[in-house]
């Protein structure tokens, strides 16, 4: 997720045609945070909000056409200051708030993981399913073991459609599950990508 800040000006010497180097998404980002939702935010997501505010120890807000984080203390602090990781939480936490992401809508992440301590991967895990137990379809790549551990433990007990596996090959095709089973599918998929470390570790064992 990324953020971006463009004065009135520059919208109006936008062209379709232009080779400006700065994606689209970042203009509809732009649009969307200035777009104020009148309805009510539900409970759960008021929750989740502010259960990523304690996360990040504050919250991104959007003003005047400028991104800024505000500290838990109500410092102001320029967002080029904030770690990609926090930006990437607060960004979701900003369009949670702002009821930009609802029932149905479809949140992509690119490796979330991203620049994100284990241990906060497993909380962006945890609002994860609650955003998809409120109907959000989050939709997510990811080489992190420590997310799709996450994902066996806390979704074990969960119906096998809650969640979608997809394993991607090292020649880009997709590969085939030997079992229907959520759980043991993600399983494997993390055993896959742990390979690597098992290599080292006998490796090691061989040299000693």
């Amino acid at each position: 997720m990324a953020s971006y800040a463009c004065s009135k000006q520059c919208k109006k010497t936008e062209h379709k045609n232009d080779l400006t180097g700065v994606p689209k998404y970042f203009y509809d980002l732009y649009d969307a945070l200035n777009t104020k939702s009148k309805n009510k935010s539900d409970e759960t997501i008021t929750k989740l909000v502010g259960k990523i505010k304690k996360i990040i120890a504050g919250e991104f807000v959007f003003e005047s056409g400028g991104l800024s984080f505000v500290d838990e203390n109500n410092r102001v602090i320029d967002k080029n200051l904030v770690s990609f990781g926090m930006t990437s939480l607060g960004m979701l936490g900003l369009l949670l708030k702002n009821n930009l992401i609802g029932k149905g809508s479809f949140v992509f992440f690119d490796e979330p993981e991203t620049n994100l301590h284990p241990q906060w991967q497993v909380l962006l895990i945890d609002v994860f399913i609650e955003l998809a137990k409120n109907g959000i379809n989050i939709v997510m790549a990811t080489h992190s073991l420590d997310m799709i551990k996450a994902l066996e433990v806390k979704t074990k007990n969960e119906k096998d459609d809650f969640v979608g596996v997809n394993h991607f090959k090292s020649d880009g095709k997709l590969m085939k599950f030997e079992s229907k089973n959520t759980y043991e599918n993600l399983q494997k998929s993390r055993e896959i990508l742990s390979e690597a470390y098992e290599d080292l570790y006998y490796e090691n064992s061989i040299n000693d």
